[in-house]
């Protein structure tokens, strides 16, 4: 069965607990769950699916926990695509729906892009290649793309994304701030017809 990963980033339980375990029920094979909480001694929702490696976060500094849950979720061969989910997000349409619509193509992402404002280059991406020690492969400030920091990838991304950090490609962003924005340049140049170019939680 192709399966769903929900990648849940939490500061400790997820606000509607109770209206995912109703979202959830009667698709226990269409879907896996991995979780990544701040602070684990104060999780009790499903703490069966708390993955084993929890990495230290800060507003704006989330990457290294997003790539914990590719790396646990990519050993599942029948997860085919992996959404991120906080805290906060709340299932608006039935699973069902939202199912279909991500086995429509899963050689297709969704990506939500974003104007790279002068902001964000003079603040953000300039400022930090200028403070980051030489040893930190800098990205190409040309291909260099803006997104929301939640998504749903394909399993072909995601393993492009663990390669990248292997390669040393990942650090500039875990070291930037609000590098969650920024960091699906390791995919770039990113082919207009590989993703969907919409808002997906």
């Amino acid at each position: 069965t192709m399966k769903i990963a929900f990648l849940f980033l939490l500061i400790d339980n997820p606000n509607f607990s109770d209206l995912w375990d109703m979202y959830f029920k009667g698709n226990e094979n269409k879907y896996t769950l991995y979780i990544h909480p701040k602070y684990p001694e104060k999780h009790t929702w499903r703490p069966n699916n708390i993955i084993p490696v929890l990495k230290e976060t800060a507003w704006g500094f989330i990457t290294r926990a997003y790539l914990e849950l590719f790396k646990e979720a990519l050993k599942d061969k029948e997860n085919i695509m992996f959404i991120t989910i906080s805290e906060s997000c709340v299932p608006i349409k039935t699973f069902n729906i939202f199912y279909k619509d991500c086995m429509k193509n899963t050689d297709k992402s969704f990506i939500k892009m974003m104007k790279i404002k002068n902001y964000d280059y003079e603040e953000r991406i300039k400022k930090h290649m200028l403070s980051i020690k030489s040893n930190i492969i800098k990205p190409n400030i040309d291909t260099m793309i803006k997104h929301y920091a939640r998504f749903c990838l394909t399993r072909n991304n995601i393993k492009k994304v663990i390669k990248a950090d292997l390669d040393g490609y990942m650090e500039f962003f875990h070291t930037m701030h609000v590098g969650d924005e920024f960091f699906l340049s390791v995919l770039a140049p990113i082919d207009s017809n590989t993703y969907y170019n919409m808002e997906i939680t």
